[in-house]
């Protein structure tokens, strides 16, 4: 039994037993739902590189991101309510697209502190930009200090803005934050950590009141 819709990229004898390994998955066995995320790597892989867009194409592998959809997948087959590989194939593209979405939007964020947001900047953690008073000079010096901050988060990963921006712009905990990266609280925690000591760096801060 074969599928009914045309699937670029999954080769003819995957698709002649892709119903069998579909069936052994829903049965609970983990080789046959190995077979099967296999067998739906390659047109992910076509889905993926149709729709990245070429604004997104240099920042995000089209492989990775089917990687992380499989992985998804994987944990949670139990959700799949269908019985057809059509259905399965129509499961994972949603999955693919819905992680694609959350990646334009991550970026599309960063992007837009990159160029100078005030609102991050003001609630940025104590330390990082230096003290002033409200004299002209200050004010001066002040815009100066900005600027360099601006500059400075724009030179940082990709992760590291979005982590600084999640916390102090969208004020989410470490739970959440990790959950949107793929990992752990404390490893979303570290790369906020890095992330604030690079920028006291830079911008030759050391309050040690950051946290």
């Amino acid at each position: 039994m074969t599928t009914d819709i045309p699937l670029p990229g999954v080769p003819a004898p995957a698709l002649d037993s892709f119903a069998a390994w579909l069936e052994a998955s829903r049965r609970g066995s983990e080789d046959a739902l190995g077979k099967v995320l296999e067998a739906c790597r390659g047109y992910l892989l076509s889905v993926a590189e149709s729709e990245l867009g070429s604004t997104l194409r240099p920042k995000a592998g089209a492989s990775d991101l089917v990687q992380d959809s499989l992985l998804e997948v994987r944990a949670g087959f139990d959700r799949f309510r269908g019985t057809t590989p059509g259905e399965f194939f129509a499961w994972v593209v949603v999955i693919l697209r819905r992680n694609l979405a959350d990646l334009a939007r991550r970026y599309r964020t960063a992007e837009s502190r990159a160029v100078g947001r005030e609102e991050p900047l003001e609630r940025m953690p104590p330390g990082i930009l230096p003290d002033h008073t409200t004299g002209p000079a200050d004010r001066v010096e002040l815009a100066e200090d900005v600027g360099r901050l601006r500059a400075a988060i724009a030179r940082l990963p990709d992760d590291a803005r979005a982590v600084l921006g999640w916390r102090h712009e969208d004020g989410l905990g470490w739970e959440e934050i990790g959950a949107r990266l793929g990992k752990t609280p404390e490893a979303g925690r570290k790369i906020w950590f890095r992330a604030v000591e690079r920028l006291r760096r830079e911008l030759g801060t050391d309050d040690d009141s950051i946290g």
